[in-house]
């Protein structure tokens, strides 16, 4: 239960320096989680997906200003199913500003 019979994840960034100690970068990410079951009888099955997430920014020295997408297709896949159908996060996006001490 909740072990799928295949998975990966592949992660690609690129990162370019710029003038004044400043660096911009992109990532992205691709995650495969093949076929599971999600309950204690093996009955209910989740059927294998594809998920895709992103990351673009800015860095100096110790900041760093980012915006990121996860789910970036909207896939909807169950989580658990042992009485209630949980389901996965829908795609979200935001900005995430980061100061490292």
């Amino acid at each position: 239960m909740f072990n799928p019979n295949a998975a990966s994840f592949l992660a690609i960034q690129y990162t370019r320096p710029l003038t004044g100690g400043r660096a911009a970068f992109v990532r992205g990410e691709h995650r495969y989680t093949g076929t599971y079951y999600l309950n204690f009888d093996n009955v209910v099955r989740q059927a294998p997906f594809h998920q895709f997430n992103a990351r673009a920014g800015v860095g100096y020295k110790t900041y760093e200003l980012a915006l990121w997408g996860r789910n970036l297709t909207g896939v909807k896949y169950r989580t658990w199913a042992t009485g209630v159908f949980l389901l996965s996060n829908p795609g979200t996006w935001g900005a995430t500003a980061t100061a490292s001490f």
